[in-house]
């Protein structure tokens, strides 16, 4: 797994993030099996403890669900996961302005840059 931390936020956090854009994605399906919390840590390389942390707030959003000695699974609730579709893009956009923002762009720069790419 290529996965860059940034500073700017605890990394148990950006870990729910990159779980949740992975779901919203439909890479992992509705009642799949995620990887084990030692598989998480080692991909990710942190302590399994901070991965813990990040699937215990999951499971509390109700994304995720556990099963005593069967690991974490995705939820079977399709509202749940369409809930991750419309709110993801939403954080990812503000990310971006607030990265643009600490480049210096302004709005208009914003804009104009979008126009080049899109």
């Amino acid at each position: 797994m290529s996965f860059q931390f940034e500073n700017s936020e605890p990394v148990y956090l950006q870990i729910i993030n990159h779980i949740k854009s992975v779901l919203a994605s439909g890479e992992i399906k509705s009642g799949s099996r995620i990887p084990s919390v030692r598989k998480l840590a080692a991909d990710f390389g942190v302590n399994p403890n901070t991965v813990q942390k990040a699937l215990k707030e999951l499971e509390h959003e109700g994304y995720l669900h556990s099963a005593r000695t069967s690991g974490h699974f995705v939820t079977d609730d399709p509202e749940k996961l369409n809930e991750l579709k419309t709110k993801n893009p939403e954080a990812v956009i503000k990310k971006f302005i607030s990265d643009m923002f600490g480049l210096g762009y302004d709005n208009e720069n914003i804009i104009e840059s979008l126009k080049k790419f899109l």
